[in-house]
């Protein structure tokens, strides 16, 4: 019974302390991969408890049935586990039917957009070119668009405004960092922190880790198009979109890739030589 009541209390530890502690420092900006994993881990090892804490106590309810009754016997402690044990079964039931429940209307947008994708490249389908082995398929549209086809075949999709917008290197960049949110599979993992955002509606744990799961997965695809175009020219693209697009939040992720990149590092770490009132955690600063 305590195993069973120490795993009850770590899940409801990781709903509680994982956002008070991931959010917290300017580190993430810095290292979003080792945010995500942190992030999912508390999620999915918080799931592994509360189904642990189940089968335990299930496992401890059929060994009290199993028991031959004797005089000194102590009902309470026996009772107490089996009822345990058939609520950790309706919890499991209920969360199981709230999951089913929620994900349906998921499934429906996912057909929904699948329709639309294939409507906008029927419509507006303008060429298409290979990177590797994936399809970047350009679409004749006046809209500033680059994202990833949802369904089982992967491509790649950029509107004819962006490719005239950008330069032969920023597109690369936009093209790469799109390729990265593919290789990482972050539609599965944005699907996760979507799914549990919606069985916990007005949870702060749920709500900031969708958030969160949303923010990281963008910086680590910024990284990964950079170790392969260079930071300046991820930055560039990033900052032109953002014009065409009026957004704050691609400009704050140019910046950070400009903070980022190796000249910038030594040229920063240079001058906090030179100055030593200047802290490190400056040099990484981006405001969020």
């Amino acid at each position: 019974m305590p195993l069973v009541l120490a795993l009850l209390a770590y899940t409801g530890l990781t709903i509680v302390a994982a956002p008070l502690v991931l959010t917290r420092g300017h580190w993430r900006m810095r290292r979003p991969g080792l945010a995500l994993i942190l992030w999912h881990g508390a999620f999915l090892s918080g799931i592994a408890a509360a189904i642990v804490s189940m089968v335990v106590a299930v496992a401890l309810a059929v060994g009290v049935n199993g028991m031959v009754p004797t005089m000194r016997t102590d009902a309470f402690g026996p009772t107490v586990i089996v009822v345990s044990a058939w609520l950790a079964l309706a919890i499991v039931g209920g969360l199981s039917a709230l999951v089913l429940a929620r994900a349906e209307p998921l499934l429906e947008l996912d057909r929904e957009a699948e329709k639309s994708f294939a409507d906008l490249l029927d419509s507006g389908f303008a060429r298409s070119e290979r990177v590797g082995r994936l399809t970047i398929r350009f679409i004749a549209s006046s809209l500033p668009i680059a994202c990833t086809s949802p369904g089982r075949r992967a491509e790649v999709i950029v509107s004819t405004r962006l490719q005239d917008e950008l330069s032969a290197g920023e597109l690369r960049a936009v093209i790469e960092h799109e390729r990265a949110h593919l290789r990482h599979r972050h539609a599965l993992v944005k699907r996760l922190a979507l799914i549990n955002s919606a069985c916990l509606p007005g949870v702060l744990g749920a709500t900031e880790f969708k958030r969160a799961t949303d923010l990281l997965i963008e910086l680590i695809a910024d990284d990964s198009a950079a170790r392969v175009c260079g930071h300046h020219q991820v930055s560039m693209a990033l900052a032109r979109i953002a014009e065409l697009r009026s957004s704050a939040g691609l400009v704050a992720r140019s910046d950070r890739l400009l903070q980022l990149s190796p000249n910038h590092v030594r040229a920063t770490q240079r001058r906090a030589d030179a100055r030593p009132s200047v802290s490190a955690e400056g040099v990484f600063y981006l405001p969020c």
